[in-house]
Formats: C-alpha cells, sequence, structure tokens
C-alpha cells in the first residue's frame, strides 16, 4: 500500500511572495502605461505633422454700418447681441453738413430753373422774330430785283437802287443773326438741361444717402458691437454698429510642412468642449498673416501658417459666434504614408 507522499516548500518560496499571475498582469500594466505614455509625448511632440490638429473660432460674414459725413447720433435702436433685419434701422443722426448740402444744391437748382425759364423766353422771342424777319428779308429782295429792272430802264435814279440793296441787305442781316442766336439759345438749353438733371441726380442721391438720418443693416445678422451712444459725434468712415451674418463658418490654422495634406472638400471634426460638430473645407486660403482681428485675437502669437475655411455641415446647427473650437481631420495612414515616402525621395 503506497501512501503520499506531502510535497515539500520549495526553499527559495516565500508565503508572502506574488503569483506569477499577479507578476504577468503587473508587466503588463507597466509596458502598457510605458507605451501609452510614449504614444502621447509623441503626439505632443510630433502628432502635428501626421493629421489635422488645429484651433479655428466661428466667425461670420460681416458688414459695417458706417457714415460717409460727419453726424450727431440722436438715438440707437439695438444693442450686442440683437438680431436683425437687412433694411432695419439701428440707429439715427442727423447732419449739418448734409442738411447745408442740400439747402446749397437746391438753391442751385432753383438758379438754374430761373436760366432754363429765361431761355425759353428767349426762345420763343427769336422764334416770333424769325418768322417776321424772313418775310422782311423776302420783301426787301423781291423790292430790290424790281428796282434793279426800273433801274436798268432808267426810271429810277442811283441812290434809289443803293437804298433797296441796304434794305436787303440790312433784312438778310437781321434774319441770319437770329437764326444764329436761336442755335446758341438751342445749345445753351441742351446744356443746361443736363446739368439741371445732374443737379436734381445729386441732390436725390444726397437724399436717399441721408434718408433723414436713419441708418439701416445692410445683412440679416447679429450685432457684435455698438461703437457709438446717443449724443456722440460720428465722423467721415468710422463704424457705428457691426454686424455679422448667420450663415457662419470657421477659420482655421493648417501647419505647413506636415506630413498629410488638405484640399477643398476634405471632412473635419470640430470640438468645443463635449460638443462635436461635422465640417468640410471648402476653400484654402491664400494667405498666412492677414487674419479677422477677432481671430487674431483669440490666437495669439499669430503664428505664420496656412488658413482654411470650414463651412458646417447643413444638418449641423452652428455655435455661437466667436466660439473657440478645435479642429480633427481624418486620419488616412495610405495618404500619410504616401507623402511621407514623396519627402523622403525629394531628398535624394
Amino acid at each position: 500500500m503506497m501512501r503520499r507522499l506531502k510535497r515539500r516548500k520549495e526553499a527559495a518560496r516565500l508565503e508572502n511572495q506574488p503569483r506569477a499571475r499577479r507578476q504577468t498582469v503587473i508587466k503588463w500594466v507597466y509596458l502598457t502605461s510605458i507605451s501609452l505614455l510614449f504614444v502621447w509625448l509623441a503626439d505632443i511632440f510630433v502628432g502635428d505633422l501626421f493629421f489635422l490638429r488645429s484651433g479655428g473660432i466661428v466667425i461670420g460674414e460681416q458688414a459695417v454700418v458706417a457714415t460717409e459725413f460727419p453726424v450727431t447720433v440722436r438715438d440707437v435702436h439695438v444693442r450686442t447681441g440683437d438680431e436683425v433685419k437687412a433694411g432695419s434701422v439701428v440707429a439715427v443722426a442727423s447732419s449739418q453738413a448734409v442738411a447745408e448740402s442740400i439747402a446749397r444744391l437746391t438753391a442751385q437748382l432753383g438758379h438754374l430753373e430761373a436760366q432754363r425759364a429765361e431761355l425759353s423766353v428767349r426762345g420763343q422771342s427769336v422764334e416770333a422774330l424769325i418768322a417776321m424777319a424772313s418775310e422782311r428779308s423776302d420783301i426787301a429782295a423781291g423790292a430790290r430785283k424790281e428796282i434793279e429792272k426800273l433801274w436798268k430802264q432808267g426810271y429810277l435814279p442811283l441812290d434809289k437802287r443803293t437804298a433797296a440793296a441796304e434794305s436787303a441787305f440790312r433784312g438778310r442781316q437781321d434774319l441770319e443773326s437770329l437764326l444764329a442766336e436761336r442755335q446758341i439759345v438751342s445749345s445753351e438749353m441742351e446744356s443746361l438741361t443736363g446739368i439741371l438733371s445732374d443737379a436734381q441726380a445729386a441732390i436725390e442721391e444726397l437724399k436717399a444717402l441721408y434718408d433723414d438720418g436713419r441708418f439701416r443693416a445692410p445683412i440679416d445678422g447679429i450685432v457684435s458691437a455698438v461703437a457709438v451712444h446717443k449724443g456722440a459725434v460720428a465722423n467721415v468712415g468710422e463704424p457705428m454698429v457691426q454686424i455679422y451674418s448667420q450663415n457662419r463658418y470657421v477659420l482655421a490654422y493648417v501647419p505647413t510642412g506636415a506630413l498629410y495634406s488638405v484640399a477643398a472638400g476634405d471632412s473635419v471634426h470640430l470640438l468645443t468642449g463635449l460638443d462635436s460638430y461635422q465640417g468640410v473645407i471648402s476653400s484654402i486660403e491664400p494667405y498666412a498673416a492677414a487674419l479677422p482681428s477677432e481671430f487674431q485675437r483669440a490666437f495669439s502669437p499669430v503664428e505664420r501658417q496656412q488658413v482654411i475655411r470650414i463651412r458646417f455641415k447643413e444638418d449641423e446647427a452652428p455655435p455661437p459666434l466667436f466660439t473657440k473650437v478645435e479642429v480633427h481631420g481624418e486620419i488616412c495612414i495610405r495618404m500619410m504614408a504616401g507623402n511621407a515616402w514623396k519627402r523622403i525621395w525629394s531628398l535624394f
């Protein structure tokens, strides 16, 4: 009869030593942590070379309500953040300079109208005299012919012939003078009519531009800034109200010299906090430094990187204006490998 021997404890093994399985788990956890740390550091230092990761800001098409003449603001109808429609009144102002210009142009227009009336009367008088002068010239010419016949026959003395010739000459001279005056009056009337038309157009344009001091929104959008207040004086060219269109898009940086490339039509992911949006690159702008002031303030200092314009997809509700977003491109290993190979090959 055999008896099972009691298994002896190994001398090199302690009772509180971790088990082999636990050691394996700890080893893999350690290796995984090291790998993740390596990946994280690689992503921080060289990740921008392999995939698109940049910052952007949500903006819209900008419009500025400004004045083309010095004005005094009487009232402001909007505040920052208000939604406005194209054509709605955003401010009311008055301008002494415009009022004086309109009054001066109106006075000049009245003077021109008086000149045209005088020319019209003068033209009518000339037309009436031309008819009489033409008849007189015809009579004098006919009388001269008869006197010439009688003089040749010896029935009239020479002084009668001379008087008849002089009378015919004066009649023709008066007729030609009136005809020339009619042409001058007609030319002056035509010129004056053009000047009157231009003066009337200038007054109408100035009145339409002034619009009784009402300043209107040029586009549908949201008021981003109000630079004036009631009683303020705005000079020529100074912005009074800034408006951004509701058609929002994203301007973002694109690093140059990376191992990836971007093109119009590429899809990107836009992140702001916990919110995520889908966008499409609509254009790659041909500049790197000339950016909107809002863009420069949001990302300071500004690096000389190329700028892309991203539109939101139709089913996306864009975030508010001036929201800073993170832009991430879709990673394409094949494209990155191809671009990397091209760059390495170009070195040889």
